[in-house]
């Protein structure tokens, strides 16, 4: 960025003006909103160019020099230039440079800050502001400023008049009545943005998110890329994150909070590069194949949603309004990354083969999801390597469950082998016993027979 010496010079004359009163100028928006986003230097400068500010430009006579206003403020050009730009940005400041005879003379327009409705319903200081105080303060401002809603009684009936009640106003005046309003160019309007709209709505479409209503609020979403620098996929990621299932609407206060809240964290972890986030990739995913190491990949590549239509795609299928609401449900939760979503997607549709996330499917979808969460898996790998334990758990029972039921059989037909032979023995047993019997009862008859005989 310049720092100002190529512009500014301590020997330039400047004109400060403003087209409102001073007392405009230095309301309590610019203490409590504007400063903590712009800093104290730029709300210095803006103090001290508002106490010098007058309403008619004096062209002519005395005008301070860039250096009493740096005496005043105890800076040098480039924190002076700085802060300005800063006062530009937010629109408090216009500058324009004139060059007469040899002689550069600044003129510094100051413009009346917007009140505390106003501002937060910009979007751009809005989010500007909660990244500077914290959603805490940020809420209490917003609180602050928020207008006072005087309540009525039930029994009280308003009878103010109108002014079409007072007044002779005839609709033809009214129409020839022009108002000229002057209207500051937007953030969005000055600035160049990264963002492929086409490319953005054909995400959309493969989303459970309304496009038309994500339209409506286009200069919130391109906010945040101007702020954040969010590129199309993040973006519906943190719209499908802020969705209302009760209402099937996208939160965009929520939009905001959840993308500021992320940009932080983001900033609080330390910065690797490339070579270390690949060698971390090849270390992690060693083990696995090449078509394992493909599908972590196109996990981490993937919003849930968008690999849930590649896979329908892939099969020949398409993703149904229930699927997607299944799914998109899991995404609110916000309790696992979309990485480990798409693992569990894949195993449930691939790996099992269900034709569709629906009935009983998609309620042991949803339980899986739960076991995982609880179980605090948090990159597809580790999801990988869950589902390859519980898989081989699986077969373990149901091995075991054959082998009893082969056991059952075998006894059974042991016990009914055994119980045969001991049948047939004690039938052996007693025709044995009864030859015998009939032996003795011959023998008693031939005895019987031969004393007959001697007689």
């Amino acid at each position: 960025m310049e720092n100002g010496l190529n512009i500014l010079s301590p020997k330039d004359r400047c004109v400060i003006c403003s087209e409102e009163r001073k007392s405009l100028l230095s309301s309590e928006t610019v203490i409590f909103l504007y400063q903590p986003i712009m800093g104290a230097d730029a709300a210095a400068v803006h103090a001290v160019l508002a106490s010098s500010a007058t309403t008619v430009p004096r062209k002519s006579g005395h005008l301070p020099e860039i250096g009493d206003i740096l005496k005043t403020l105890d800076m040098e050009i480039p924190r002076f230039y700085d802060a300005c730009c800063k006062l530009e940005a937010l629109g408090l400041l216009r500058t324009f440079v004139h060059d007469v005879s040899n002689e550069r003379r600044m003129i510094y327009q100051l413009l009346l800050p917007l009140s505390g409705q106003e501002f937060f319903k910009q979007t751009v200081l809005d989010t500007l502001l909660m990244s500077s105080v914290g959603r805490r303060r940020h809420d209490q401002l917003k609180q602050l400023f928020a207008p006072n809603v005087f309540a009525y009684s039930e029994n009280s009936k308003e009878i103010t008049k109108t002014l079409a009640d007072v007044f002779d106003v005839r609709k033809e005046n009214i129409q020839n009545l022009q108002i000229n309003r002057v209207k500051n160019e937007s953030l969005l309007e000055k600035s160049e943005l990264n963002f492929d709209l086409k490319y953005f709505k054909q995400l959309l479409k493969h989303s459970f998110v309304e496009e038309k209503e994500v339209m409506e609020h286009l200069d919130e979403v391109k906010t945040m890329v101007l702020l954040y620098g969010l590129d199309e996929l993040q973006l519906v990621k943190q719209l499908e994150k802020s969705f209302n299932v009760a209402n099937n609407r996208v939160d965009f206060s929520l939009f905001r909070r959840y993308v500021n809240e992320e940009f932080e964290s983001a900033l609080e972890k330390p910065a690797r590069n490339e070579k270390e986030i690949s060698a971390e990739f090849a270390k992690s995913t060693a083990r696995l194949s090449s078509e394992e190491r493909q599908l972590v990949e196109a996990c981490n590549y993937y919003a849930p949603l968008e690999f849930l239509e590649a896979l329908k795609n892939e099969q020949g299928g398409y993703a149904s309004n229930i699927e997607k609401y299944v799914v998109g449900n899991v995404v609110k939760a916000n309790v696992l990354p979309g990485a480990v979503i798409n693992v569990i997607l894949h195993y449930f549709l691939c790996d099992e083969d269900n034709d569709q996330l629906s009935g009983k499917v998609s309620t042991r979808f949803e339980e899986f999801c739960n076991q995982f969460a609880k179980r605090k898996i948090s990159d597809p790998v580790s999801a990988m390597d869950y589902l390859k334990g519980e898989v081989e758990k699986n077969k373990q029972k149901k091995q075991q469950r054959r082998m009893s039921s082969r056991n059952g059989q075998t006894k059974k037909n042991v016990q009914k082998a055994t119980l045969t032979d001991w049948d047939e023995l004690a039938q052996k047993q007693n025709a044995d016993l009864d030859y015998k019997h009939d032996l003795d009862e011959i023998e008693k008859l031939r005895n019987q027979m031969k004393n007959a005989k001697g007689r």
